[in-house]
């Protein structure tokens, strides 16, 4: 029966309980003396006026019956109306809860010495150490000395003796745990937790706690945390809107770590050559920094390590330390005696008290390649650019050269450095060519009787992969006959940084002979390269090469040359024609560009000999030895079967790090497998390996990746094992620190924890009183709040039907008594 009244009055939605409070509420009331002194009154009035001027033969009962109708009805439509709603209060019990945030972020991997004796025994009680009465010995102090924050917070919450959890879970119904960095984490393994967080985003943390927890009544958030927030919304903000609610929700801040200022050392801004010679020094300078060490002196050490060696201590100094932050540059530097890849170091041993152990180290990988110079010297015939080149380089002892003359006969002996064997022919395979620096190219003819069986198209495929892959150099010295017009269509047009012109016929009438010299003139870049620089002076080296008075100042001029249509996008133009020009602008001379690892150089001349006049090889030979060097420089990153690199030599926790290594076989094929694994070292010496992904259509390449999780030195190798491939293998270090952010101040900000408790009436407490916590957070138990519900019923079902009702009841009442 109640729910076809519901139904009526249209309560369908309005449900009443136990200890429900129901009243009705008129939403379009007017004033109390409209209603008593004007509808009230109209209402009887008009009523009574209508009805007395009635028919007489009605009797009296009728019309005040049939009037009291009338009044109802009026009365009603006054009251739909007036809107009449109906309001049903019901009282709800929820839950309160205290959230529980725990920083983190990698700040909280410092291991703080706290200096207050009590502070120290308080702190061994929290975390569990010392006896069930309460002592605590000095090695217990020990023990916390070197243990991390995020350890002792760990130990503190799971400490049964304490029971810190346990007390605030027993006074209140929900107790929720958070763990926060850069993001929100729920439900952190409690004890177990790992700090790996790069920033801290303190105000971010406790809006998305409370974002997580509607629907409960927040009773307070306890933050334990360094206080240090470094990204997001600023936390003080937070704690003004905590404090602005109806209700405050106020915020129990835990303080971990030490308010004084740390002692530390760091060394920054490393800057040190990653290729160097032999016997040859090489200089590391860097930054060193500290705090609390006003006044002493630490030794600072650099040392090496090649390959899986232990390191080996190269130089060492002393630094007077100044202290408070200030920047204090220095520089070790130390001759490497042979050759190889290296991981140097650059280290200050950890002092006593020193917070931050990780920045005392920084990481250099050093390629120090041979002091002597390979270098394959081929031309066609023996004209006096060969002559003289080829003599110059045999009386150069920091080359090996080994020449070979095209037209020579069988018998002739090609020459070649002292205790060199000498070539018999152009050395075909990859395994015979890759052992050189650099290729110097003459006038030679692609088709001429210098390699068996004349596999021309396998020897250049060679050369460019020699350039390519292995980082060799590369020189065509143009010619009149040959080079470099015969080449057009051969591989090695990819390595020249020239364009030819689009028929020999052109190039041969532009390069006819001249009867009259001509000086080049230098680019603004050629004026600065070192392989132009006749000398340390150079204006006078532009003065050589230019002669720009005409009265001999400068260098012999050329009278021949080779004219291309211009140089290639990415080349680097040296040197042009004084006059000669096309569309493209003034002839190139001379021009060089990268080609893959290694560089390439042309010269559009062969008549550099000239040079020589009274000055001998003086200028002439400072130009080809510092083109030779020049050519070399790719080389010197490395030239065995196998390479391996990362993308950046410094990172920070957590990051990826990109690996990408290089692989071929002993005949130099590259290896195609699907997969190869690569070794990589610790900081703490373990071992594991890595699998690297073959890279589409480059064959020999593979790349992958690796996320460290320590901080240190980390080494990387690929090649053979065993002492048969040591010397195959390739080597590279990385190093991994926590992110300056982390860095920045690791200092307990207690300033800032103390004023996020204060704004909202919380309490700020150091993790050595958190057996204070469960009596600051004050118990609410249930919250009880009023849940209002509300429905309309002039708009019912019931109140239609009573307007029919009074309307059908009057009108039939007045048809019986004969007034219609």
């Amino acid at each position: 029966m109640s729910t076809l009244l519901d139904r009526l009055l249209g309560l369908e939605h309005v449900q009443f309980g136990d200890g429900s409070d129901w009243g009705i509420r008129w939403a379009s009331l007017p004033e109390y003396w409209v209603l008593f002194l004007v509808l009230l009154p109209a209402v009887i009035f008009g009523t009574l006026f209508v009805y007395k001027r009635e028919a007489r033969s009605v009797s009296r009962g009728m019309k005040t019956f049939l009037g009291l109708l009338r009044m109802a009805l009026l009365l009603l439509l006054l009251a739909i109306l007036f809107q009449p709603v109906l309001y049903v209060d019901t009282a709800v019990t929820k839950e309160t809860a205290l959230l529980v945030l725990v920083d983190d972020s990698l700040s909280m991997t410092f291991k703080d010495r706290l200096t207050d004796k009590e502070a120290r025994k308080k702190l061994a009680r929290v975390v569990g150490l010392g006896s069930p009465t309460g002592e605590v010995t000095e090695e217990d102090e020990r023990k916390i000395d070197d243990m991390t924050r995020i350890e002792l917070v760990n130990l503190a919450l799971t400490n049964a003796r304490l029971g810190v959890l346990d007390k605030l879970a027993k006074r209140h119904y929900t107790l929720k745990l958070f763990a926060f960095s850069s993001a929100l984490a729920n439900d952190p393994p409690l004890g177990r937790m790992e700090a790996k967080g790069q920033t801290t985003a303190l105000g971010d943390a406790i809006l998305e706690a409370m974002n997580q927890t509607k629907g409960q009544i927040i009773l307070g958030l306890v933050v334990i945390s360094d206080g240090r927030s470094n990204a997001g919304i600023d936390p003080n903000n937070v704690a003004q809107v905590l404090s602005e609610r109806d209700l405050t929700i106020p915020l129990f801040t835990i303080g971990v770590g030490n308010p004084s200022e740390p002692k530390d050392i760091v060394l920054s801004r490393l800057e040190a050559p990653e290729v160097a010679l032999a016997k040859d020094y090489v200089n590391f300078s860097f930054t060193l920094q500290s705090q609390g060490y006003e006044g002493e002196t630490v030794p600072v050490v650099l040392k090496t390590q090649e390959g899986q060696d232990p390191p080996v201590e190269v130089a060492q100094d002393r630094i007077p330390l100044l202290g408070k932050g200030r920047e204090q540059p220095f520089t070790l530097r130390f001759k490497p005696e042979k050759p190889g890849e290296f991981v140097c170091t650059v280290e200050v041993p950890v002092q006593d008290g020193e917070l931050i152990r990780e920045n005392n180290t920084l990481t250099h990988r050093l390629v120090v390649a041979p002091s002597t110079i390979k270098v394959l010297y081929i031309d066609g015939y023996p004209r006096w650019e060969y002559r003289f080149l080829k003599n110059a380089m045999l009386r150069d002892h920091s080359l090996e050269v080994q020449c070979l003359l095209q037209s020579s006969d069988t018998e002739f002996p090609q020459e070649a450095s002292q205790g060199l064997t000498p070539l018999s022919e152009f050395p075909a395979e990859k395994r015979d060519l890759f052992k050189y620096d650099v290729i110097l190219w003459g006038d030679v003819d692609p088709n001429g009787e210098f390699l068996p069986g004349n596999r021309t198209e396998k020897l250049f495929d060679g050369i460019v992969s020699f350039v390519e892959e292995i980082g060799g150099g590369f020189a065509m010295v143009a010619g009149s006959r040959f080079a470099p017009r015969a080449y057009r269509n051969t591989p090695l047009a990819k390595l020249l940084p020239v364009v030819l012109e689009d028929s020999d016929q052109e190039s041969l009438e532009l390069s006819g002979p001249r009867t009259e010299s001509f000086h080049p003139r230098l680019t603004p870049a050629g004026r600065e390269h070192p392989v132009m620089r006749l000398d340390a002076d150079p204006t006078l080296s532009a003065t050589l090469w230019e002669d720009p008075s005409g009265r001999g100042e400068g260098l012999p001029g050329f009278f021949w040359y080779y004219p291309v249509k211009r140089a290639k996008p990415g080349a680097t133009v040296l040197a042009t024609h004084p006059t000669a020009a096309n569309a493209g602008g003034n002839r190139v001379l001379a021009s060089l560009q990268p080609y893959g690892r290694g560089r390439c150089l042309f010269v559009g001349t062969d008549e550099t000999w000239r040079f020589r006049f009274v000055r001998g090889d003086k200028y002439f030979y400072t130009f080809w030895g510092e083109a030779i060097r020049y050519l070399r420089g790719g080389r010197l990153f490395g030239s065995k079967r196998f390479e391996i690199k990362t993308d950046k030599s410094q990172y920070g926790l957590a990051d990826r790090v990109r690996i990408l290594a290089r692989a071929y076989d002993a005949d130099f094929t590259p290896i195609e497998e699907p997969v190869y694994a690569v070794s990589v070292e610790t900081p703490s010496n373990q071992r594991q390996e890595v699998e690297l992904k073959a890279v589409p259509k480059k064959p020999g390449h593979y790349e992958g990746s690796l996320k460290p999780l320590e901080t240190g030195t980390y080494k990387l190798w690929i090649g053979p094992e065993g002492l048969a491939g040591e010397k195959e293998r390739a080597f590279a270090a990385f190093a991994v620190a926590i992110p300056m952010r982390e860095y920045e101040d690791p200092t307990l900000d207690r300033t800032t924890l103390e004023s996020l408790a204060q704004q909202t009436d919380g309490k700020f407490l150091p993790l050595h009183d958190l057996d204070q916590l469960p009596q600051a957070v004050k118990s609410r138990g249930e919250s009880i709040s009023v849940i209002t519900r509300e429905d309309d019923l002039w708009d019912s079902p019931l109140a239609f039907l009573l307007v029919m009702l009074l309307v059908t009841a009057e009108w039939v009442l007045r048809k019986v008594s004969r007034m219609l």
